[in-house]
């Protein structure tokens, strides 16, 4: 296993002998991996840790994977789900992914390769998910997170405020800006 882990996933399937064959190439490819054989043992590990990515089978005892599916995107909505399922049925998948899941593979995974690269997008969406949610709650927020960085610039003006709160915003960003406007 690398030194870096790349991002926390949570397997959850109810084969054994699967769900550790996961395990250990995804470990070896450099991801931490959680597991779980249900559905109800899932959410118990999801609770417990910061997790980026659920890999989830369909068909499992005590809590299914359409219910996990349907819970998870309840409780976290930017947490992608890729499901992986030896059912194969166009309506389970349908309602796999009408219910919030992120893309839907057919088991036997013979391309782990494949199944590497998926896991790759899936995070890097849910990494934009949540930098969308994050910028979002800050625009919507009120007032600055950092109101000490504009003490220098006395104000009473809505439309300073705002600018100063769009500036918080894409500070940590390496995109450039340009302010113009009046001056009085």
């Amino acid at each position: 296993m690398s030194l870096t882990c790349k991002a926390t996933i949570l397997i959850v399937e109810d084969e054994e002998l699967l769900r550790k064959s996961l395990r250990n190439y995804l470990e070896d490819s450099g991801y931490r991996i959680i597991s779980a054989e249900n559905g109800k043992k899932a959410l118990e590990q999801f609770n417990n840790e910061q997790i980026d990515v659920v890999l989830a089978d369909l068909m499992m005892p005590v809590m299914g994977g359409l219910d996990l599916i349907s819970e998870l995107r309840r409780i976290a909505p930017s947490v992608p789900i890729i499901v992986i399922s030896g059912a194969g049925s166009v309506q389970d998948a349908v309602e796999s992914l009408r219910r919030g899941a992120w893309d839907y593979l057919v088991k036997p995974v013979l391309d782990m390769s494949a199944l590497e690269h998926l896991l790759d997008k899936a995070l890097e969406t849910g990494g934009l998910r949540r930098e969308i949610e994050r910028l979002k709650q800050k625009l919507l927020g009120s007032g600055l997170q950092y109101p000490e960085a504009f003490a220098s610039i006395i104000t009473r003006s809505q439309a300073m405020l705002s600018i100063f709160g769009y500036l918080e915003v894409i500070a940590p960003t390496a995109q450039p800006i340009l302010i113009q406007g009046a001056t009085l």
